[in-house]
Order: C-alpha cells, then structure tokens, then sequence
C-alpha cells in the first residue's frame, strides 16, 4: 500500500474533481419559490439540501441546453451562493491559521476575495459535469445541537463516476452555512491550509497572497 498522501497530491486531486464547494455546491437556495427560510436554523440540514438541489439541478439544465444567457446565469448564482449560503470568511480563517491573526484588515480582505474567486471558478466548472437525476442526499440523524454538522452526498457525474461529498455546516446568524467539504476523506480547508501555511512560512504572508492572486486570476480566464 502507498504511503500518505502528500499536500501536493491532495490539491492535485481535489483539482482534479473539481469539489466545491466546495464548497456546498448542494446548497444553492436562493431561488427557492418558499417564502420559508429553507436554510435557517430552525430546518434541518438535509432539508436545506434537498430544496437547494432541485434549483441548482435546472441551472444545470438551462446551462446544458445552452439557453440563452445560461453560462452567465450560471456564474451569477453560483456567486449568490457564495455570498449568502457559505461562510467563505470563516474558512478563510480557518487556511490561513495563526497567519489570519497578523494580517492586515487590507490582506485578509484580498485573501476572501481571491478565495471566493477560486471556488467560484470551481464550482462553474463542476455544476455542468453533475447527473442531477442521481445525486443522492443521506438524512441527516445528528444533533442540531451538537455543531459542526456533515450531510453526506453523493454526486454522480457524467462520466460514470460517483464522488462522495461530506458538506460540514455550522449556525451563524441564524442560519446553516458550509464552510468545508470533504471529498473521498479529503478535506478542502485543511489540505488548502498545509499549502498555504507552508508558503507563508518559506516566503511571507504578503508574498503569498500575491502568488495566490494572479493564480486565481489565471484560473479565472481559462
């Protein structure tokens, strides 16, 4: 058996899937036709799902059929969702560690920015790939009581192959918000935090920041 997998590979790896969600690809709510909060505190979590996969499932739809406007109408939900349904500044946070703590207001600032720019290019480039027609949520039998939270998802893609997602949620405002997922064991944050830590640690948190920019904006223009 190979050993561990190493922080490069991981990356490697979740490019390769193209997860997020990372981040909460599942949770896209916001068109939902219920006056009901369907991601407040008060729902359960797989409820939250479900709603946000019937929605996310016919962006999906008008994007195949190449409707018109679909692939910016796509873009511009996926970045709705970023703004209302995940903790992007908490995870954030969470990658850059003690880093977070002597950044400037002006560098943690570039850092969300650049991060939400990033998942956002992910998230574009996966929703296409998606067999909605298959994607199974698991019900939630946790305690709501007893954050973080994990719904487990799986996602069939149009090559035939099947990803198990594990969205970690936990209450702000309010409301359920994810700020991690784990993929086949993988998690984002935590593989995005080992990159970067070590960066920073053989540069500077400035310098870093900086290269983490203009790949962003590489991947941006792809």
């Amino acid at each position: 058996m190979n050993g561990p997998i190493c922080v490069s590979q991981q990356v490697s790896l979740l490019s390769a899937i193209r997860p997020i969600l990372v981040f909460g690809l599942i949770c896209i709510v916001l068109l939902c036709s219920s006056g009901r909060e369907v991601h407040a505190a008060d729902t359960l979590p797989d409820d939250m799902v479900q709603a946000g996969m019937a929605k996310l499932a016919d962006a999906a739809l008008a994007y195949g059929n190449h409707s018109e406007s679909s692939e910016q109408d796509l873009a511009d939900a996926v970045h709705l969702f970023l703004a209302e349904y995940t903790d992007i500044h908490f995870a954030a946070r969470l990658i850059c560690a003690a880093y977070w703590e002597i950044a400037t207001p002006g560098q943690r600032d570039r850092f969300v920015e650049t991060f939400n720019n990033q998942v956002a290019h992910l998230l574009v480039n996966f929703v296409p790939d998606i067999d909605f027609g298959s994607v199974r949520v698991d019900p939630f039998l946790g305690d709501t009581g007893e954050p973080p939270l994990k719904i487990r998802v799986m996602f069939p893609t149009r090559d035939n192959e099947t990803i198990l997602f594990v969205m970690v949620i936990h209450q702000r405002q309010g409301r359920w918000l994810i700020f991690d997922v784990i993929v086949e064991g993988v998690s984002y944050v935590k593989t995005y935090r080992s990159q970067f830590t070590a960066e920073i640690a053989d540069t500077s948190l400035e310098a870093t920041i900086e290269r983490f920019e203009i790949r962003s904006a590489r991947r941006g223009n792809d």
